[in-house]
């Protein structure tokens, strides 16, 4: 094993999927939080490629600095060169918009305007841990911080950042959208 060359052990890892055409990577994953599992495996000493990337290489060629290896498929621990293509981080964005996998909270609306992107802000950010509802009842509170970070179950960083407009800043103290009827006292 130690003499083997990189192409043949990356054969080694993965198995072609009849259906899709996927060549599914059985070998390590990365698996972190939040993200689905993709392949890696060792190159040279130690280092940790991502499989996909290493599938392009090996059969398509280099890959430019600032682009990113993109799935036609849509299966992350897909290696099969010809479900691959480069682009951009925005591209590989666009594309996932027009296949229609951008989720809502996912940190991206699914609509760009030109060739910015554009996030999901106040609740409709998928970590966003108050309503806008909530958010607007803190900026218009006397209360102190200490006590909004209590009532509202966040750190006082929140609560000083929506205070002080670093963030929620699509939110107006003047709205009339708050209403104060459904939040818990």
């Amino acid at each position: 094993m130690r003499n083997s060359t990189l192409k043949s052990r990356f054969e080694d890892k993965f198995i072609p999927e009849p259906n899709s055409g996927c060549w599914i990577w059985t070998g390590a994953v990365w698996n972190t939080t939040g993200h689905v599992p993709r392949g890696k495996i060792v190159v040279g000493r130690k280092v940790q490629r991502l499989a996909y990337r290493v599938a392009y290489e090996l059969y398509v060629g280099k890959i430019a600095k600032g682009l990113s290896v993109c799935h036609k498929c849509d299966n992350p621990i897909c290696v099969n060169p010809s479900h691959l293509f480069l682009g951009t981080s925005a591209d590989n964005m666009r594309d996932k918009v027009r296949k229609g996998r951008a989720k809502a909270g996912s940190g991206y609306n699914g609509k760009p305007r030109s060739d910015q992107i554009t996030y999901n802000q106040g609740e409709a950010n998928g970590r966003s841990q108050l309503t806008n509802n909530q958010a607007k009842l803190i900026l218009t509170s006397s209360l102190p911080v200490s006590k909004l970070s209590e009532k509202y179950g966040v750190s006082r960083r929140v609560i000083n950042s929506i205070k002080s407009r670093r963030s929620w800043k699509l939110l107006s103290s003047g709205d009339q959208t708050c209403d104060t009827r459904f939040v818990p006292i």
